[in-house]
Parts: structure tokens; C-alpha cells; sequence
């Protein structure tokens, strides 16, 4: 073989070894949503540091600033390319000589494989069912704005006019039940259901055991204990002395009408339950489709209820009929202490099956 052939496959192997390198590196940026001594791409207020995980976004803006250069010694390209499977979500960034692609390795967390409880009727009855031959994975977080301009953009299509102002850290609402189910099918998914959804967030009477079938079903998504929780005091003493410093404690848990005062904050760690989904009480409403019991099909704890109701509570859900989002639009249960206003405001998340 010719010397300047070797000479030729040499400085190929070195530009191979030198990408293998920079991926590893670029994933490691990517998958932590870390980047050390950066102040110019995490100057948002209104997110919590999951937020930056796993995002295209950020990755963009390390690259536009010089960042990324400067920590994996490559130049990329800041716009990405959004490639979807039936598996996972894939962003694709380009360099002058290699594509990289990205995978969301983030945003799913697996439902371990047990017996759940399914509590209908204000929690009144509860159904017995398992998952041990199923592998169900659950979107951590509601649906964010700009995952949905992402998704629309493969169409061409353009976001809705109630979402045009929003941020892309923002939680898409009032979508139509089909708009929902659209979304998550692009994504190989369905829209979260009721059942999947209590599986998620009511902790397990015994979590070390996957064939318990003790289903006391905790109110609480962080405990297995009712009485540990300040919620749980402040819903038995009505009464009971809200001041600031429970507020700036409970807020991030369950973001209630009692916390207008408290900036939300998005993708909050500390909102989260038992098997890692998070938004799970609080903030907007949740829609999810109830085929056994097709009455309760919309997850109640939210900004419009204060502690006080027993709204925020694990299975409490009540109806929406999908025509609209007005207060004749959803029944429910009993609207005791509801914060009256013409629209309200409904989220969604989606979930796949394996």
C-alpha cells in the first residue's frame, strides 16, 4: 500500500477517534443538561434544572455562545433536526465532516411491574390490577410548548393562537382530545390514562413487595404516610395557619390557589412521585382517558382548588366533556371552594407500551 494511502487512513482514524470523543462527551452534556462555569444558557427563572436536560434548546444555545466548542473542540451547526420513531425522540445536529443524534433518554419513566390500586367515585372504590407481563413507560412531565412546536414543525404546521405567546418552557393546554391523541401517536404513545396515571402517583402500601395487594392508597404521592404530610393537617383543621413559610415549603409539592403569590416553577423536582413522574398534583388540570369508568376522565388537584379541598387528593378526578373548557364543561364532583373564571385550563401527557 502506498505511503500517502496509510498517510490517508491514519488522519481518518484520528478524525474517527476524535468524533467518538466528542460524542461521548456531547452526550454527557446532553443527558445531565450540564455544562461546567455556563451563565449564559441557564438564565431562566422559571425552571428547575431538569428543565435542561436532554433539551435541543440547550444544546443550541451552548453552540451559538461558543461553549460546546470550547469544551468537545468541535463546531456544530446550532439549528437541529427533530426525528421521530416508535421508539424514542431524536435530535440531529451537524458538524462540517459527521451528523450527530441525539436520543431523549430523559423524559420516561418506567412503571415497575406490581399490583395497583385504580380508586374511582371520590376514591369510594377501589379496582385491583397489574402490569407483570406489561412494560409501560410514563412522559415524567406534562407537554411542553416546545416539544409541540417541535412536533408541528414536521408538518408545517403552526401553534394554536391561545399558545402563540408562550414560552417553550410552558405546559401546552386546551388542546382538543384528538390534537392529544395526535401527538402522543406521532410519538408511538397514547394519551396518559386514568388507570396508568393512579399506578404512577399513589405510593405503594408495601414498595418492596411487587405482589403485595395492600392498597390503602396514601392521598399523597411523596408518602406512604397521610398524617406526615402538612397537606393532610391543613385538610383536617380548615382553619389551620397558612403563613409564608408554608407556602415557599408546599407551593413546589402542590401549586394551589394558595400560591398565586409563588412563581411556578417548571419541570420542579420536588413535585414528583413515588416512581419518578412528576406534576402529578397541582398546577393545571390533567385529561386522562378513562375507558372503564368514562365519567372520570380529568385529574382535579390544581391551581383552582386551594389546600383546603380534598381535590388534592390521588384518584379524585372528575368529567370533561371535550366541547370546551368553560365551567359547564366539566363536572366536578362537588365544586366547593372553586375559583370561579370563564376558562379553564387543561394539560396532557402521554404514555407506550412495550
Amino acid at each position: 500500500m502506498k505511503r500517502e494511502n496509510l498517510d490517508k487512513q491514519y488522519a481518518q482514524m484520528l478524525l474517527l477517534d476524535k468524533y467518538t470523543q466528542a460524542l461521548g462527551q456531547l452526550n454527557t452534556i446532553w443527558e445531565n443538561g450540564e455544562v461546567e462555569a455556563d451563565g449564559q444558557c441557564k438564565q431562566l427563572e422559571d425552571v428547575d434544572l431538569l428543565y435542561y436536560q436532554c433539551n435541543p434548546r440547550y444544546i443550541s444555545c451552548l453552540i451559538k455562545n461558543n461553549i460546546l466548542q470550547k469544551k468537545i473542540g468541535l463546531n456544530l451547526n446550532p439549528e437541529y433536526k427533530y426525528i421521530q420513531d416508535n421508539i424514542s425522540r431524536r435530535y440531529e445536529f451537524k458538524s462540517d465532516e459527521f451528523n450527530f443524534t441525539l436520543i431523549d433518554s430523559c423524559h420516561e419513566a418506567y412503571l415497575p411491574q406490581r399490583f395497583y390500586p385504580f380508586l374511582v367515585n371520590n376514591r369510594e372504590h377501589t379496582y385491583e390490577w397489574d402490569n407483570h407481563s406489561k412494560d409501560l413507560f410514563i412522559d415524567k412531565f406534562q407537554v411542553r410548548v416546545g416539544e409541540y412546536k417541535d412536533y408541528l414543525e414536521t408538518s408545517n404546521n403552526k401553534l394554536p393562537t391561545h399558545l402563540e405567546n408562550l414560552k417553550d418552557q410552558d405546559i401546552v393546554f386546551n388542546l382538543s382530545k384528538d390534537e392529544m391523541k395526535k401527538y402522543c401517536a406521532f410519538q408511538g404513545k397514547e394519551v396518559l390514562s386514568a388507570m396508568v396515571f393512579d399506578a404512577g402517583a399513589i405510593y405503594p402500601e408495601d414498595i418492596s413487595d411487587n405482589h403485595s395487594r395492600l392498597f390503602r392508597a396514601p392521598y399523597y404521592p411523596w408518602s406512604r404516610k397521610n398524617s406526615s404530610s402538612e397537606l393532610f393537617k391543613i385538610q383536617k383543621n380548615k382553619n389551620y395557619e397558612i403563613d409564608k413559610n408554608l407556602k415557599v415549603s408546599l407551593c413546589p409539592k402542590v401549586y394551589s390557589r394558595d400560591c398565586s403569590e409563588e412563581k411556578y416553577i417548571h419541570y420542579n423536582r420536588e413535585n414528583v412521585s413515588w416512581m419518578g413522574i412528576y406534576e402529578v398534583m397541582g398546577g393545571y388540570m390533567e385529561y386522562t382517558p378513562n375507558i372503564i369508568f368514562p365519567g372520570e376522565n380529568i385529574k382535579l388537584s390544581s391551581i383552582y382548588f386551594p389546600w383546603t379541598s380534598s381535590k388534592h387528593r390521588t384518584g379524585m378526578r372528575g368529567y370533561w366533556d371535550g366541547e370546551g373548557f368553560g365551567f359547564n364543561n366539566i363536572a366536578w364532583k362537588g365544586d366547593e371552594n372553586l375559583a370561579a373564571q370563564d376558562e379553564f385550563k387543561i394539560a396532557f401527557r402521554c404514555m407506550r407500551r412495550r
